[in-house]
């Protein structure tokens, strides 16, 4: 029994189906056999089909619609929130273990390029710079918010990105809600690079080249903005208190 009525819940429009089929089908047979072949035992002999709909439908009706709501609250239930659906589109779907490896791919990647490829010492516009740039979009593209910080610092850390002598360009770079507490990038040149609502308070970024960075609803408190490049940085909505604007250029 507990089987069939799971079935109903899990198949709501196939039961209704086969079960107003099955009413119309006993409805044929004890009116063919109550006014054709006088089947006095079944006690429906001058009953009206409408009679008929009370005596049998009706019951059916009062003790199956409970189940059958339950089946589309089930449903309803197991459908996702709004916010989980906002957090399903956020995030690609990989789980922890995999943005590690996806992490650890690049930066081998990345170092096979430095070591075997000579990055470092590559002219603009050379093939190595063009796999270096896409190679670290696609990452950044790929990996959760918790991650793409790891990436900039790499960058950083091995001299690619640094002003006026840039190795990977990182304009349309998507680090949006990326976590850089603290970060230590200065001089850095991220120029063109969406920060959307990051995390960068406490972050050093003096010299840095903002220029033309969307930093709309970033946290930047107590961040580091000495002598740093703002022209046509979007700053809407962010956070800037407690920061170093010393300096600061805007045009």
């Amino acid at each position: 029994m507990a089987t069939v009525i799971g079935h109903m819940q899990n198949n709501p429009r196939k039961t209704w189906a086969r079960l107003l089929l099955g009413i119309f089908l006993l409805l044929v047979v004890l009116g063919v056999g109550s006014n054709v072949f006088h089947w006095t035992w079944t006690g429906f002999q001058g009953q009206t089909l409408w009679d008929w709909m009370n005596l049998l439908i009706t019951p059916i009706l009062v003790a199956i619609l409970p189940i059958v709501l339950g089946g589309f609250q089930d449903h309803a239930d197991s459908a996702p929130s709004a916010s989980e659906q906002e957090q399903q589109v956020v995030s690609p779907g990989l789980d922890d273990s995999q943005y590690r490896a996806t992490l650890e791919a690049y930066q081998e990647h990345m170092t096979e390029l430095l070591l075997e490829k000579n990055l470092s010492n590559s002219q603009p516009g050379s093939d190595v710079r063009e796999v270096a740039r896409a190679h670290t979009l696609t990452a950044l593209r790929l990996l959760d918010r918790s991650y793409k910080g790891d990436i900039l610092l790499f960058l950083h850390e091995a001299g690619l990105i640094y002003k006026g002598k840039v190795i990977v360009d990182l304009r349309d770079a998507d680090l949006g809600g990326a976590d850089l507490s603290n970060a230590k990038l200065n001089g850095a040149d991220l120029s063109g690079v969406d920060f959307s609502h990051a995390k960068l308070n406490g972050a050093s970024l003096r010299w840095a080249d903002l220029r033309n960075v969307k930093l709309s609803g970033a946290d930047l408190s107590g961040a580091d903005l000495r002598e740093s490049s703002l022209h046509g940085t979007d700053l809407s909505d962010a956070k800037l208190s407690g920061a170093n604007l010393e300096g600061a250029l805007y045009t």
